[in-house]
């Protein structure tokens, strides 16, 4: 395993050899007004030095908080309320754009969050790049917010849109459930703010100066694609070792009693994900309690708001869960980047699914996350209860945009798209999981993989019929309930009985599944159903009448839909491995709306 230092001096070797368009520097010059609630600065960038480009894109986040108009806020109709009610608009404003010193603002144009320039001098490669802003902080929101006097500032700033190969730039359109999507940079933020300010960061900051009232800090941190900041004057820090990682967590004094869940929950996550993943890749970890997000937690590039624990959160271990999957988000969207609003998949149901295997692996398989007052729910009963809110309507591998509504968003891409993952990672067996989820973390750190890369590389691991049932699964809307029929008995003689089996199954199955025979005698024998049929009777000659049959007994294919059919008794009875408690689809309800911004 590569030590931090050494990877250190590789990231600085490759820095300084300029074969790293990738690791630009990102120079943000700033400070934050508090009275009228403004951030002004300038950003300076390199153009890249190839493909050739004629024109530069930047994108401005902050105005998807802008007007009625916004596809952001005609999707939040309830933040689009506040907004009109309390007339806290938030928005960005280019004040001037320099093109190696010379002022060239006529020629650029903004549209919605996207800004252009389209320069009359042709090739800009390798010119200097200085846009000067103004952000008006809205009064509500998830990732750009005041709140009192606590601040969460996320696309603060205005970035450059991505290059693409053939000299366009990609600068997507932030609709619903949309998160920022960028490019990875490393970071220079000088950050002037009222001295009366604590401020969570990814790494801590160096104090240039603290005069008067103000106190300015410089910060250097990357690759990294995002660079958000939580600010608060009542906070406190809680500072702990997690291996080589510093951990910090920015609390105000009400929140100390939910400290010892947070270690706990991001001791676990750490130890799972470098044992099973590959190593956390920065010296620091932050994680900032807020009051100002509308979401249980958001995450960003080495630092996590969480928002500030309450009401049932405090009598389950929901908040444990919320706290690993954001955790888990270092790895899948953080160090391994995508395209959150193309692929959002990518990130939020890889992460949940991990979100899975760690909550299990250390509270258990049953009433791992609630078990108040006789009613147990686990995370896989959640899950499991999410993939009904929208059964077979929308295939996973889908654009935000594409989604007709939040329920069929969280459920399809939280819960069962971490089902289907974990379904792909059943057929590929422990010991190929092993090697795909290692070689995409390192053929991915720092990078933004597609869909076409994660198959691929499936393809090259596990083969090509789990290259195809991985296509299956994520390609197509996934509906799969898989049954025993009916189980019948005859006895043929003193020594000799007869049992016919059928096996039913609805949707594309991707690949073969296991069946088991339990016979009265107690022997077990197992089977193999490779139909491309709906349904099939078999019958076999035995020693013994079968007493029960299960079909995936060893749940393999977990986005099954219906596990109360998976097994049959002789007498008819059937008592799956799994049940589903009777309350809880009202507590999925609960869950995807607590999800909002995971």
């Amino acid at each position: 395993m590569l030590s931090k230092i050494a990877y250190y001096i590789i990231v600085l070797l490759i820095l300084v050899s300029g074969d790293a368009a990738a690791y630009d520097t990102l120079k943000v010059e700033a400070s934050l007004d508090t009275l009228k609630k403004q951030i002004h600065g300038s950003v300076e960038y390199i153009l890249p030095a190839a493909p050739e480009v004629t024109t530069f894109e930047f994108q401005m986040f902050p105005s998807v908080y802008s007007s009625e108009s916004s596809p952001y806020l005609k999707a939040m109709p309830g933040l689009l309320r506040r907004y009109k009610e309390t007339n806290t608009w938030g928005e960005m404003i280019i004040d001037s754009v320099l093109l190696d010193r010379e002022n060239v603002t006529v020629d650029v144009s903004t549209d919605y969050t996207r800004g252009i320039l389209t320069a009359s001098s042709g090739n800009l490669n390798g010119k200097n790049i200085k846009i000067f802003f103004k952000t008006v902080i809205p009064g509500s929101g998830n990732r750009l917010v005041c709140f009192g006097n606590d601040y969460t500032l996320d696309g603060w700033f205005p970035v450059p849109a991505i290059p693409e190969s053939d000299g366009r730039w990609y600068s997507p359109t932030y609709g619903p459930f949309a998160e920022l999507v960028g490019d990875y940079f490393h970071y220079k933020i000088s950050l002037i703010v009222p001295g009366n300010l604590k401020i969570a960061a990814p790494v801590p900051p160096s104090v240039v100066s603290d005069r008067d009232t103000l106190t300015e800090y410089d910060f250097s941190f990357g690759p990294a694609h995002d660079f958000a900041v939580a600010l608060s004057p009542d906070y406190l820090v809680d500072t702990f070792l997690v291996g080589e990682t510093t951990v910090r967590v920015f609390y105000r004094n009400f929140e100390q009693p939910v400290l010892s869940r947070i270690r706990d929950a991001v001791e676990r996550t750490f130890a799972y994900m470098e044992a099973s993943i590959g190593e956390y890749h920065y010296e620091h970890f932050t994680l900032a309690l807020v009051s100002a997000s509308h979401a249980g937690g958001i995450e960003f590039p080495g630092l996590v708001a969480l928002h500030s624990p309450r009401g049932g959160m405090l009598m389950t271990r929901l908040y444990e869960s919320l706290v690993t999957h954001e955790t888990v988000h270092q790895w899948f969207y953080g160090m391994i980047g995508s395209d959150q609003i193309e692929n959002p998949w990518m990130d939020e149901s890889i992460a949940s699914f991990f979100t899975l295997k760690i909550i299990e692996r250390n509270w258990g398989e049953r009433a791992n996350l609630i078990d108040l007052a006789g009613f147990v729910a686990s995370q896989r009963d959640m899950f499991r209860s999410g993939t009904r809110v929208s059964p077979g309507v929308c295939q996973l591998n889908m654009p935000t945009y594409a989604f007709p509504g939040d329920d069929e968003y969280f459920a399809t891409i939280y819960t069962k798209g971490a089902l289907i993952v974990e379904t792909f990672d059943n057929l590929l067996g422990d010991s190929l999981s092993d090697v795909f989820w290692r070689h995409y973390f390192e053929e991915n750190l720092f990078a933004r993989p597609g869909p076409g890369e994660f198959i691929g590389l499936a393809g090259r691991v596990g083969g090509e019929k789990i290259q195809n049932a991985l296509n299956a699964l994520i390609n197509e809307p996934v509906e799969l309930d898989l049954a025993v029929s009916s189980l019948e008995n005859r006895k043929i003689d003193s020594v000799t009985y007869e049992a016919d089996v059928l096996l039913w199954k609805k949707g594309a199955l991707p690949g073969s599944v296991d069946y088991r025979l339990v016979l009265h005698n107690g022997d077990t024998l197992e089977f193999v159903w490779r139909s491309q049929h709906d349904t099939e009777k078999m019958t076999f000659s035995l020693a013994a009448p079968v007493s029960k049959v299960i079909i995936d007994p060893n749940n393999r294919f977990t986005v099954d839909a219906n596990l109360l059919n998976n097994s049959l008794s002789a007498d008819g009875d059937s008592r799956p491995a799994l049940r589903v408690s009777s309350g809880i689809m009202f507590l999925i309800e609960s869950f995807l709306s607590f999800m909002g911004g995971m």
